[in-house]
């Protein structure tokens, strides 16, 4: 199923998933999961249009719960920060 016609539960399902598989992540596998997954969805979850009750900024927002969720256990945090932090400022070279 894709993110736009996602029920609440599969989209928290996802989250799970994508949360499960990057804390078990090493080296390349783990920046790949930060940089092509993680990173993308926040990017999109910041940019996307959020009007009405089934927005998908809100479906995005949904399946990155699962790291706010977290945000305690070692390394979530920092990671958010870095991610999103560098997310913009990829957005502002590619502007220039």
């Amino acid at each position: 199923m894709q993110i736009p016609g996602a029920t609440k539960t599969v989209l928290e399902a996802y989250g799970e998933i994508l949360f499960k598989a990057w804390s078990s992540a090493k080296g390349p596998y783990l920046q790949r999961i930060e940089y092509t997954c993680i990173q993308d969805l926040m990017n999109h979850a910041v940019h996307a249009p959020c009007k009405g009750l089934n927005s998908m900024a809100g479906k995005l927002k949904r399946i990155l719960s699962a790291f706010h969720t977290q945000k305690a256990q070692a390394g979530v945090r920092t990671t958010s920060c870095c991610l999103l932090a560098s997310g913009q400022h990829r957005e502002k070279s590619s502007r220039a």
